[in-house]
């Protein structure tokens, strides 16, 4: 039901129109968020076995939105705090979205993280010089 939501909402994010310059999307999170699980489940149509992540995923995804085709980088970043902001750095000035994957099974535990990262990424010069559309899904 999450990559349902996910889809839907970067659909009506396409409807709106270009305001911001970029064409990817990238998924952020703390470590074992589900970040790798949703992005397998949005590039294969499946769940697939996934691991920890050491270095970003990458795909293009071809979105109907009306009678046209978008077509969008959707970007995993690696949620490992040493590694976490060099790839968030190096893909924030091409993101149109960033997606806050949370673990909502361990949410108040990793509250504070949560709330460094999501600050980290809005306090960015390039989020609001890009505009970026943020959504926040709760996995698991």
């Amino acid at each position: 039901s999450v990559v349902a939501v996910l889809i839907t909402t970067l659909v009506l994010w396409f409807c709106r129109g270009s305001r911001v310059r970029g064409r990817s999307i990238l998924l952020v999170g703390l470590n074992g968020s589900g970040k790798t699980l949703m992005f397998c489940q949005l590039r294969y149509g499946e769940e697939k076995h996934t691991v920890m992540s050491i270095a970003e995923n990458k795909c293009s995804l071809t979105l109907d939105v009306g009678t046209q085709k978008k077509t969008v980088e959707l970007v995993d970043i690696p949620g490992h705090d040493s590694i976490r902001n060099i790839f968030i750095n190096k893909y924030l000035s091409s993101a149109r979205s960033v997606v806050l994957v949370v673990d909502s099974s361990t949410f108040s535990r990793d509250v504070r993280d949560i709330a460094k990262l999501l600050y980290s990424v809005l306090a960015n010069p390039l989020a609001s010089k890009n505009r970026l559309s943020l959504l926040i899904a709760c996995n698991k």
